[in-house]
């Protein structure tokens, strides 16, 4: 109670009303002794809006129990983890169902996923080996292996005639004795790789440019014999069908009675693929040891190389291609060098140049012994 005057009540001349009276007067003051008085505020308005972030409450709901215990939330009271959780779950769900409109979006990673590269290079399609470049049917000459001199000259001796004999003195004709010659030309392929990408690549990418090297020189050395072999021949036989085994057997007995041999012959893949469904070549087709097999493609048809080259030089369009029969020696060549591959190093440049040549000659010395089939493929084209 508060230190104020002490209530007295008087007995004398006081009537019941005024002793009730004075009783309910020190009753309401005992009453407002004890309660505490009330403070006027003023009235603010309140508007009708979402709360600033709904995720706080809901962040506090999960948190700990200790941590609930001793959340303050109006400054006064302890507030419940039961309480909290209701009171985060209201809010959220109040906020959601008025103020959120939201979807579900595809997170887009592309640019997130890494890219795996092989540690293998993939070699394309590759050329087979050189159908003349060390070839048995070629007369190989060293004459000017690691010699002076560009030219080389070949020489021939014709055949001698048979003339009869008498008791006279005999008349006879002497072989010819002539040269051909071959002038050298040289051949190449070459790449050059900056710095950075010989530190970057795949090892095994090098390789393959250099694999790559010998097989645009076998190209190119393919070429420059066929173009030798267009210049000097004993001609063309030409059919209007496919190239079969009998026509194959009929130009060999040609050129036999010529004197030569036959012992090669040069064909395209499309006349390959048609001479495969001709039982007749097939049947006395006979495969050569798995080596040769696996390395190139030469095959015997009685005694007769076959060996298959996609050159364009044996097929001038449409579907009219050429075939190159060979007797032994009838081409010759000669060599300055074996292939060679060489490389540098260019600091000024920062790259490395690889080159790959060959300097050779190659050239027919006996035309009887090179015969051309000219064949239109309509089998397989």
């Amino acid at each position: 109670m508060s230190k104020e005057e002490p209530i007295v009540i008087k007995k004398e001349g006081v009537s019941k009303e005024e002793l009730a009276k004075a009783l309910e007067e020190n009753t309401k003051k005992i009453l407002e002794a004890f309660a505490p008085k009330q403070q006027t505020q003023s009235v603010a308005i309140v508007e009708d809006k979402e709360p600033d972030d709904y995720r706080e409450p809901l962040a506090a709901s999960i948190k700990s129990t200790d941590e609930a215990d001793n959340f303050k939330f109006t400054g006064k009271e302890d507030i419940k983890l039961n309480e909290i959780k209701k009171l985060g779950q209201v809010r959220a769900n109040e906020s959601q169902k008025k103020h959120m409109k939201e979807a579900i979006g595809a997170v887009t990673a592309t640019n997130a996923v890494p890219e795996i590269w092989s540690s293998e290079v993939s070699r394309g399609c590759r050329y087979p080996e050189s159908a003349f470049w060390n070839a048995p049917f070629i007369n190989w000459v060293r004459d000017l292996y690691g010699k002076p001199g560009k030219t080389v000259d070949i020489i021939t001796v014709g055949t001698t005639e048979c003339t009869n004999f008498a008791c006279d003195e005999p008349t006879t004709t002497a072989a010819s004795v002539s040269k051909t010659p071959c002038v050298l030309v040289e051949k190449g392929c070459a790449y050059y790789i900056c710095k950075e990408d010989i530190e970057d690549v795949v090892p095994d990418t090098i390789d393959a440019l250099n694999e790559g090297l010998g097989r645009c020189l076998a190209q190119c050395i393919d070429n420059y014999f066929l173009g030798q072999a267009m210049i000097s021949n004993a001609g063309t036989v030409s059919y209007s069908t496919c190239l079969t085994a009998a026509k194959i057997a009929c130009v060999m007995g040609s050129m036999r009675n010529g004197t030569c041999d036959p012992v090669a012959l040069i064909i395209h893949p499309v006349v390959e693929a048609g001479l495969l469904q001709d039982s007749q070549f097939t049947n006395a087709a006979t495969f050569g040891e798995r080596s040769v097999i696996e390395s190139g493609h030469v095959y015997k048809w009685l005694g007769l190389d076959v060996i298959t080259i996609p050159k364009g030089t044996l097929h001038p369009g449409g579907g009219t291609y050429y075939s190159l029969m060979l007797a032994q020696d009838a081409i010759a060549g000669a060599k300055k060098r074996e292939i060679e591959v060489e490389s540098e190093y260019v600091v000024r440049l920062r790259r490395k140049y690889v080159l790959a040549s060959a300097r050779f000659c190659g050239t027919p010395v006996h035309t009887a012994g090179v015969w051309w089939i000219r064949s239109v493929e309509t089998c397989c084209g």
